[in-house]
């Protein structure tokens, strides 16, 4: 992307500050655009960074054909340091705002689109950009999922010229979420726009970005040892690192990488995390339908959702209006489990007893 105010790109940008400067004929010159943080802990930013720098070894030495960009972190103080700026790049969110007309003249209506804009001179250039989109969003992908990087909004998001996925800012990432509060239920982001420049779910790039991913995922499998012994070490060195605030992080990095399954049984566990990646925005939208329907059935008004007391109490109304109108099957009425993820995400409450008890037949039955 050029630059916003010259219109340059970064290429262009640094052959002419190399022209001018008296040292741009040295060997080794190279221009560099960092932000300058103060007030800001980089050590964790700069920990991520190294080990997506490992995995992109790891990927290289296999001659996995799949893309990361690990820019420069360097923590000065405990609250200061530089970050290197990923040149020629747009956050989704910036995209985002163009296709819906943020921009006077936007022609873009979605992601898919956008990169047929953008390369509509030559068939050949948007074949290989849709390529270098699925080989970047493949690794990062796997990288995401082992590490747990979280947050991942489209702000975090970036797109290159190329058309390559970047990932930035791992603020939250193995043990530590936004707010405190795991939310996040889907391994990795994949969107349907995603998943749309990849052809859709029966096109033949959606199919290699799921060979991919799991090659990826078996390849670092390899090297786990490798990778949790950096991250024993980190933790070791600054365990004040706020990644490091569960007990168990390395127990349950460790598990994430399946190491008790064969290579088989691991790929179809990767598959599986894809899948439910792209079914988890559906699952929410049949949650919040089913929602609907109980609330326009039932003459009944929803409970504030920051009270217990008046989500029993509405769910102990709405039982008992059920069970007069049609008692739920019984294959509904399970009450032993753990509320769903989705349950908790939707209703932010410490699920327990009877509370529990008497919602959770209203979501057992599409969820399990």
């Amino acid at each position: 992307m050029p630059d916003r105010t010259t219109g340059e790109s970064w290429q262009q940008l640094e052959e002419r500050i190399r022209s001018s400067s008296p040292h741009g004929s040295k060997p080794g010159w190279k221009l560099i655009s960092v932000i300058v943080k103060s007030r800001d802990d980089l050590r964790q930013e700069q920990f991520a960074v190294q080990l997506i720098t490992l995995f992109q070894q790891i990927f290289k030495k296999a001659n996995l054909p799949v893309w990361l960009q690990p820019y420069q972190v360097l923590a000065t103080s405990a609250d200061a340091g530089l970050i290197q700026v990923v040149n020629d790049t747009v956050s989704l969110h910036g995209l985002k705002k163009k296709l819906s007309g943020g921009e006077r003249g936007a022609k873009h209506t979605s992601l898919s689109s956008y990169f047929e804009q953008r390369c509509e001179p030559t068939r050949g250039v948007l074949a290989r950009t849709r390529e270098n989109f699925m080989l970047s969003l493949a690794a990062y992908s796997v990288v995401c999922y082992l590490l747990q990087i979280k947050d991942r909004h489209n702000g975090n998001i970036l797109i290159d010229n190329a058309g390559h996925v970047v990932h930035i800012d791992y603020g939250f990432m193995l043990s530590n979420s936004p707010g405190n509060i795991g939310f996040e239920k889907a391994a990795f982001k994949l969107t349907r726009e995603m998943v749309d420049v990849m052809g859709g779910e029966g096109g033949r790039l959606f199919e290699e970005f799921k060979n991919m991913c799991v090659m990826c995922y078996l390849e670092a499998r390899k090297h786990a040892h490798q990778i949790l012994m950096m991250v024993e070490i980190t933790r070791a060195g600054q365990p004040d690192l706020p990644c490091f605030t569960s007990r168990t992080v390395l127990e349950e990095m460790q598990e994430r990488f399946k190491l008790g399954l064969n290579r088989k049984a691991a790929a179809s566990f990767f598959e599986s995390l894809i899948h439910e990646a792209c079914l988890l925005p559906y699952l929410l939208l049949l949650l919040v339908l089913l929602l609907l329907l109980l609330f326009l059935l039932f003459p009944c008004s929803f409970p504030p959702l920051t009270s217990g007391q008046a989500i029993d109490h509405w769910c102990t109304r709405q039982v008992g209006a059920c069970r007069r109108f049609s008692a739920p099957p019984p294959s509904l009425l399970r009450f032993s489990s753990p509320p769903h993820p989705v349950l908790q995400t939707f209703f932010p409450l410490s699920f327990s007893g009877l509370q529990y008890d008497k919602f959770q037949w209203l979501t057992n039955g599409i969820m399990s």
